[in-house]
């Protein structure tokens, strides 16, 4: 391994961290590209890892059972493939998330997640139903849209989008 390939090795292990990569246990980690660009990418398998947020609490978990991803310039993108997620607000649970697939971006701070997305609230036990959800931990807001279903208690809601807080305490429709 030459020093040049051990500076990229290193540059992306350091990418997938910036972007929420620690991992539970040992890794297959599998370089995708192998030309010297400042553009790093890996796939990993069966991948659980958390996310902090500025003072060190977790913001989020996820299990997944493959993850590709990619940083240029310190920004990141991780990809993720038949994901359960955990929210956080404030070091606490408040939102579980299934989907078939969830992309976390570092540069917006956004987690979307597509295909058969069911939540539900930790603090509040609302569930939600929706094509795609995404959520923005820094606004502490959640967007479902595409044949979104909420149900609460004795309500039940159907619209195309939908916003909530992380928790679902607050749902409100689009305008």
């Amino acid at each position: 391994m030459t020093a040049g390939t051990m500076s990229r090795f290193g540059l992306l292990f350091l990418a997938l961290l910036l972007v929420g990569c620690g991992s539970k246990d040992e890794q297959k980690l599998t370089r995708v590209d192998q030309q010297p660009t400042e553009d790093i990418r890996a796939r990993t398998e069966a991948i659980e890892l958390t996310q902090p947020d500025k003072d060190g609490k977790p913001m989020f978990k996820i299990k997944a059972s493959a993850s590709l991803g990619s940083a240029s310039n310190g920004d990141g993108e991780v990809q993720f493939e038949e994901v359960e997620a955990v929210l956080y607000r404030d070091g606490q649970p408040t939102m579980e998330i299934k989907a078939d697939k969830a992309t976390y971006d570092s540069k917006q701070k956004l987690l979307s997640t597509s295909g058969g997305v069911s939540a539900r609230s930790s603090v509040n036990d609302a569930s939600i139903k929706a094509d795609r959800i995404d959520w923005r931990p820094d606004k502490d807001r959640l967007e479902a849209t595409g044949n979104v279903k909420v149900i609460w208690r004795q309500m039940e809601l159907t619209d195309h989008k939908i916003y909530a807080d992380t928790a679902a305490n607050e749902i409100w429709t689009a305008p």
